[in-house]
C-alpha cells in the first residue's frame, strides 16, 4: 500500500514539473517559401523580423486600449438603459485605435520594402497580384479544372480540393 502511494505522489510531482514548464516558443523566422521566392539576403529576412515585432510591440498599448474599451461597451450594454452615446464614442474612439495598428504595421512592412533591390519588389508586387487570384483558384479546383499542388504532408491550403476522382 505504502508503494503504491509513493507511487502515486512521485508521478503527480513528475506530471506538476512537466506542465508548470513552459513551452518555449520557436526563434520566428521569414517562412522558407518566402525567403526563396523573394531571394531575401539573411539581413533582409532580419530585418523584416525586427520590423514586425517593433510594429507588435508598438501596437500593445493600443490592444489594451481597444480591450478596455470593448469591456466597457458590455459593461454600458448590460445597464437597463445603456448611453447610446457613450456607446457610440466608445466604439469610435475603438476604430480609430484599430486604424493606428493598421498604419503602425503598414509603416513597417513599407520601411521594410524599401530596402528591397528592383527585383524583389517585382517579384513581391507579382505575388500580390497572384494572391488576388486565390478566390478564382479555389472556385476551378473546387470544380476539377485545376489541380492544386499538396501543402506540406498533404496538409494545408488546398489539400483535398481539386483533386480528380480517377
Amino acid at each position: 500500500m505504502r508503494r503504491i502511494v509513493l507511487t502515486v505522489a512521485a508521478c503527480a510531482v513528475a506530471a506538476t514539473s512537466i506542465f508548470a514548464q513552459t513551452p518555449q516558443r520557436p526563434e520566428p523566422r521569414v517562412p522558407e517559401p518566402l525567403a526563396s521566392y523573394l531571394q531575401l539576403t539573411e539581413a533582409q529576412s532580419q530585418a523584416l523580423l525586427t520590423s514586425l515585432s517593433a510594429a507588435r510591440e508598438s501596437a500593445q498599448a493600443l490592444h489594451q486600449q481597444i480591450r478596455e474599451k470593448q469591456q466597457a461597451i458590455q459593461t454600458e450594454m448590460q445597464n437597463a438603459s445603456p448611453n447610446a452615446g457613450l456607446v457610440g464614442q466608445l466604439m469610435v474612439e475603438s476604430k480609430q485605435l484599430r486604424e493606428q495598428i493598421r498604419k503602425l504595421h503598414n509603416d513597417a512592412t513599407a520601411n521594410w520594402k524599401a530596402g528591397l533591390n528592383d527585383i524583389q519588389k517585382a517579384q513581391l508586387v507579382a505575388l500580390e497580384q497572384a494572391a488576388a487570384l486565390g478566390p478564382a483558384i479555389r472556385a476551378a479546383a473546387h470544380l476539377n479544372l485545376i489541380e492544386m499542388p499538396a501543402g506540406p504532408e498533404g496538409r494545408g491550403p488546398g489539400a483535398g480540393i481539386g483533386r480528380r476522382r480517377r
